[in-house]
């Protein structure tokens, strides 16, 4: 699991984009662990960011 802070450097969107896109769909969900502490699961952020590298390549 992994906070906001700790993605932000491994995304290639910032901290407001993170949290839009996670709130429309577009970026996995976060898991509330309590009611201060939000977090993303480590294996949705990889395979998100694998399926959007490998789209990136093949279209270059």
């Amino acid at each position: 699991m992994s906070r906001a802070s700790q993605l932000i450097p491994f995304l290639p969107f910032g901290t407001s984009t993170l949290w839009a896109w996670s709130r429309d769909g577009r970026f996995p969900a976060p898991v509330k662990l309590s009611p201060t502490m939000t977090a993303w699961r480590n294996a949705d952020v990889i395979e998100w960011l694998e399926s959007h590298t490998s789209t990136t390549s093949e279209e270059v």
